[in-house]
């Protein structure tokens, strides 16, 4: 193995972040690079950029951007903060209500990347898990979800933090985050998940959850295919199988610290409901077939004629 002194490791890192803040630079503003690398070898480079053995302290790329100008005045802050966002590859571009305010303070590009995944939030919150009641063995998948009467939408803001649930009579409604998963999704997650789990990654698991939370929900292609029809996953690989078997992979080996507990604890309380199941159930596949509709709503009617008789029982007349 090659043995780095002080002074080559300075000029190493010294290298490496100067082509790091020229390549982010020329990235943003779109300018042409053609000449010095082919258009695979761009994407190449910027999947390297996030993987978490080839990340350079944030210090040393600040160190080299406060003593640098860009000819055309550029501010690097905003640019590394641009590019960041933008190359998540996780959510879609464009995602969210303009730039995340991204903290002063980060370990490095990966660790930027997790925080722009959040919405700028450092950490989120997390529920207290000793005080809810949750089985996630009998969890239920997306396709599951409307014999349950749970309809499905995107969140508004697209970070990882907006997922919500509400019931309401007979009907629920869960609001997810809109993902994009193609070629580098899965390298991008598997680094901002060892990420995490490093010593000195954060300590609320935030990605980690995410991603467990949106496995439990996939079983096979078919969920998949409704999560599509959803518009709240973009399937850049072709394939519903392939996704799923990404999702199998990378989420089962994963220890869930439950920030989204209490949203899952919502959803089971929602699904157990009897109620709610048999006239979802009566809706959605009773109700599928032509003229079954009315054939229901004239059971029901009859039911109700019927029970009104049983309590105010019809004058009858008597033959003489």
């Amino acid at each position: 193995m090659t043995k780095y002194n002080d002074e080559k490791l300075a000029w190493m890192m010294l290298l490496d972040g100067c082509f790091i803040l020229q390549f982010i630079h020329s990235s943003v503003r779109e300018e042409d690079m053609s000449n010095l690398l082919r258009n695979h070898e761009i994407s190449l480079v910027e999947l390297d950029l996030f993987l978490l053995e080839n990340q350079i302290p944030f210090v040393i790329l600040r160190l080299i951007f406060e003593g640098a100008q860009f000819k055309d005045g550029s501010r690097t802050k905003y640019m590394i903060n641009r590019f960041v966002a933008d190359r998540n590859g996780i959510l879609p571009a464009g995602y969210g209500k303009g730039l995340p305010q991204l903290p002063e303070e980060s370990s490095h590009l990966l660790h930027l990347m997790g925080i722009a995944l959040l919405g700028g939030k450092d950490k989120i919150p997390n529920k207290n898990p000793k005080q809810l009641r949750f089985t996630r063995q009998s969890f239920l998948h997306v396709m599951e979800f409307r014999a349950a009467g749970i309809s499905l939408r995107p969140s508004n803001r697209g970070f990882l933090t907006n997922i919500s649930f509400e019931s309401n009579l007979f009907r629920g409604s869960l609001k997810v985050t809109q993902i994009t998963i193609d070629e580098f999704t899965h390298t991008r997650c598997l680094n901002i998940l060892a990420y995490e789990m490093c010593s000195e990654g954060p300590d609320d698991y935030a990605v980690t959850s995410y991603i467990s939370f949106l496995g439990s929900l996939i079983d096979d292609a078919d969920d998949v295919k409704e999560l599509r029809s959803r518009h709240i996953l973009c399937n850049f690989l072709g394939s519903d199988e392939e996704v799923a078997r990404i999702f199998h992979e990378i989420a089962n080996n994963l220890v869930d610290p439950a920030i989204y507990q209490e949203i899952e604890v919502l959803i089971q309380k929602h699904s157990y409901n009897r109620l709610n199941t048999n006239m979802n159930y009566a809706l959605y596949y009773r109700c599928s077939a032509p003229g079954s509709v009315i054939a229901f709503i004239a059971a029901l009617l009859m039911l109700y004629l019927a029970m009104m008789q049983t309590d105010f029982p019809l004058p009858s007349h008597k033959s003489k």
